[in-house]
């Protein structure tokens, strides 16, 4: 282990002893973890739609098994790290949380999810849409949107049995995420007769697509299926843009927002773009968690914060039911739930996997995002 990391886990120990004794004699405070990439662009709104959470629920008195309760959010940076990860959910375990509301990037959850599971933590993650995160057997993990196997089945099969599409070249991004998507829509593809005519792996700090794209020529596809990061994303078409590929594109991820069509001009491809959630303005209840919070924090809610709302929302339920602050307790009572929040109806499976997943294909025409395809499923 590096020093840094030894570091950096003895700060942890010493703030967990302090955060363990943050409660006084007539109210309990009780912990909650939120993990993600907290100096990443637009994740400071996934941040603040917890903590606006949170603080909602303070207002009322709410008492587990006769105490009184106020709830703390605790918010640290995973750098979507794996290692950090995992530190970080050690720190949670050392500070008793009742459950934690993350991590944001599927690569981070999946290495925490041992962790917690041991402690018997529920993790909650909000945005993290890899298959594999459900399937490990632990009951501590649960999902608040569908996975990456569904999404990309329904897209595949939507595009080549709708819009009549068969030859797709795959780049993805070598990650755990990346990788994970573009094996299912290969699979999903040539389960739907279609033909994948190359498959690209690169560096997920890569911003050269020039060989993939080179590759791409050569091979004429009708579609690039691009599975990476948004800023990945933009590199890509900014090269597209620049050597004049015309060729339709599908990427994943969440690049629904103003910051995304920054410093990409002059593009005619076609642009589509697979989403975990139904769309933003059909989400029960968002047009006002968007006013309050804008009124709280002065700046517009990105879309995808709305689940780490409900992420918190529905923990604090999940205590209510088991009217318990012990860990494994919630965690029965949250496969057990049945919550109406803000994105949709909430309830998971055996797995922690969300029973009733949306996803939502768009396209994009004039700068602005429209809706192609929703997709409902069943878990």
């Amino acid at each position: 282990m590096s020093f840094f990391y030894r570091l950096v886990f003895c700060f942890f120990l010493l703030n967990a002893t302090v955060y363990v004794h943050a409660e006084d004699g007539s109210t309990r405070t009780v912990l909650i973890g939120f993990a993600g990439p907290l100096s990443e662009p637009g994740v400071l709104s996934a941040k603040n739609a917890a903590l606006l959470a949170v603080e909602e629920a303070n207002k009322s008195t709410i008492r587990i098994n006769g105490q009184a309760v106020t709830f703390k959010l605790i918010a640290e940076n995973d750098r979507a790290d794996q290692r950090t990860a995992a530190f970080i959910a050690h720190y949670f375990a050392n500070t008793h949380v009742v459950g934690v509301v993350g991590h944001l990037s599927s690569d981070a959850a999946l290495a925490a999810s041992p962790i917690y599971a041991e402690a018997e933590i529920p993790e909650i993650a909000p945005i993290a849409w890899l298959k594999k995160y459900t399937q490990q057997n632990f009951r501590t993990s649960f999902q608040m949107v569908g996975d990456d196997a569904l999404a990309l089945r329904n897209t595949a099969d939507y595009l080549i049995n709708d819009v009549k599409m068969k030859n797709f070249l795959v780049i993805d991004d070598g990650a755990q995420l990346g990788s994970s998507m573009a094996d299912h829509f290969v699979d999903a593809v040539k389960s739907s007769n279609g033909n994948i005519i190359e498959r690209i792996s690169v560096s997920n700090k890569t911003s050269d697509f020039n060989v993939p794209l080179q590759e791409a020529i050569q091979k004429k596809p009708e579609l690039i299926f691009f599975s990476g990061r948004v800023i990945q994303s933009k590199a890509l078409l900014n090269e597209m843009i620049w050597q004049h590929r015309a060729v339709d594109v599908l990427i994943t991820g969440i690049p629904l927002t103003d910051s995304f069509f920054e410093n990409i001009k002059g593009m005619d491809n076609r642009l589509l773009a697979i989403v975990v959630g139904a769309p933003f303005e059909k989400m029960s209840g968002v047009k006002s968690l968007k006013k309050k919070y804008y009124a709280k924090f002065g700046s517009e809610m990105l879309p995808f914060s709305a689940f780490s709302y409900d992420s918190v929302n529905v923990l604090i339920a999940a205590i209510k039911k088991a009217d318990s602050l012990e860990q494994n307790k919630i965690v029965d009572a949250l496969h057990a739930i049945e919550y109406d929040g803000v994105t949709g109806k909430i309830s998971f499976n055996e797995n922690g996997a969300l029973s009733q997943p949306v996803s939502t294909l768009y396209e994009l025409k004039n700068r602005r995002w429209e809706v192609v395809k929703i997709f409902k499923n069943k878990n």
